[in-house]
């Protein structure tokens, strides 16, 4: 385990990012349901409530885009 962990240090310090990508829903996509209740903001988009809140009180779209590269 004590290596397991020193790698993952190791990795993680020369820049490996772990775990599942991030999706980025375009702002155009949000927009329409803005200001609505989240149930209803889900319903319409088709997820999840828990999804919904995710991209609904998330970080702004803007920064998410953001390419660092």
């Amino acid at each position: 385990m004590e290596r397991v962990r020193a790698g993952m240090a190791r990795a993680k310090s020369q820049g490996r990012v772990f775990g599942r990508p991030e999706k980025h829903v375009p702002e155009a996509i949000l927009a329409p349901v803005r200001g609505l209740p989240v149930r209803e903001a889900a319903r319409r988009l088709g997820v999840s409530t828990a999804t919904a809140h995710r991209w609904l009180k998330g970080k702004p779209v803007s920064e998410t885009l953001s390419d660092p590269a």
